[in-house]
């Protein structure tokens, strides 16, 4: 580990994580396999559960709307007030 710290920049390390956001590693591709097979199981025997509902690191990705977006910036910058 000490020879990592020493030899792995900040750069190179940023770009491991946006790897590992495209490319999840051993761990999460297992997830992904196991919960398709969970959800064709659950749609085999007439439930309707999504594949998503049986994986524990699912993250979904929220994308704000333009109407979200202006509501928090009014919010940091205070809606507009003059002072």
């Amino acid at each position: 580990m000490a020879e990592l710290e020493h030899t792995l920049s900040a750069s190179e390390l940023h770009e491991w994580l946006e790897y590992y956001e495209m490319e999840p590693f051993h761990a999460d591709r297992s997830e992904v396999q196991l919960a398709t097979m969970s959800h064709m199981m659950n749609a085999f025997m007439g439930g309707s559960a999504k594949a998503t509902d049986f994986m524990l690191t699912y993250k979904e990705k929220k994308k704000d709307s333009l109407s979200g977006l202006a509501a928090k910036v009014k919010a940091i910058f205070g809606g507009g007030k003059n002072g």
